[in-house]
C-alpha cells in the first residue's frame, strides 16, 4: 500500500513505476478514477487519477495487488518509484497467509524495523514482518522472497474461501437460490 500525502497544493495523478518483468498489479484506491499503465524500457508504469476535482488535498491510500506465481518461486518485491516527489519513505509489510512456506533470501538496502515506525498499517494481517528501505536505495533492490508448497497442502488443487448463498421466496411461493464463491486455484489445471 501507498500512503499519498499532500502538504500544500493538490494533485491531480501521480506516477508509479515498477520493474516490468513482476506481473502486472491492479491498483485500488477510496479516491482512485482510473490507471492507465504502459511498460517503458524495463520498467512499468502506472499512471494514477484521482476522482477530486482539481486534484488530491490531504492524503489517499492506493493498494497494489499483484498475482503470485503458483509453483515454488523466488520474488524480488523491490523498491517502488514515484518520481518528482519530495519524501519518500519506505516500508515493507511481509505477510504470508498462503498454505506456501515463505523465507527471504536475501535483502539490499532494506532493515527489519518495529511495527510503531510505520505510518500507516494495513487493516487485516496475520503474521506480519516489518522492513524499513534505507535512504538513497535503488529501485532494483529491495526483499528477495522465496516461497516452497507445504507437503501437508501440495495435493490441494483449489480451495474455497468465501461462499455465500441467497435465497429468495417469490410472491407466487417459488424458491430461487443464488451461490457465489471463490476459488483459489493452486496448480496450472484442475
Amino acid at each position: 500500500q501507498i500512503l499519498l500525502s499532500v502538504e500544500q497544493g493538490a494533485l491531480s495523478k501521480v506516477l508509479l513505476k515498477l520493474p516490468a518483468a513482476l506481473p502486472e498489479a491492479t491498483v485500488t484506491g477510496e479516491l482512485l478514477r482510473e490507471v492507465q499503465t504502459r511498460v517503458v524500457g524495463t520498467q512499468r508504469e502506472y499512471e494514477c487519477s484521482f476522482q477530486s476535482q482539481g486534484g488530491l488535498r490531504g492524503w489517499t491510500t492506493l493498494t497494489l495487488d499483484t498475482q503470485l506465481p503458483l509453483a515454488d518461486a523466488e520474488l524480488v518485491v523491490p523498491m517502488i518509484e514515484i518520481p518528482q516527489v519530495d519524501r519518500l519513505r519506505r516500508f515493507f509489510v511481509l505477510d504470508n497467509s498462503s498454505d506456501r512456506e515463505q523465507r527471504i533470501v536475501t535483502s539490499q538496502a532494506v532493515e527489519p524495523c518495529a511495527k510503531d515506525a510505520l505510518p500507516y498499517l494495513p487493516d487485516v494481517l496475520t503474521k506480519p514482518q516489518f522492513f524499513r528501505g534505507t535512504i538513497g536505495a535503488a529501485a532494483d533492490q529491495g526483499l528477495r522472497v522465496s516461497w516452497s508448497q507445504l507437503q501437508s497442502t501440495e495435493s490441494n488443487a483449489a480451495v474455497v474461501t468465501l461462499a455465500d448463498i441467497k435465497t429468495l421466496i417469490r410472491p407466487d411461493g417459488e424458491r430461487w437460490d443464488t451461490v457465489s464463491f471463490m476459488v483459489f486455484n493452486r496448480s496450472l489445471q484442475f
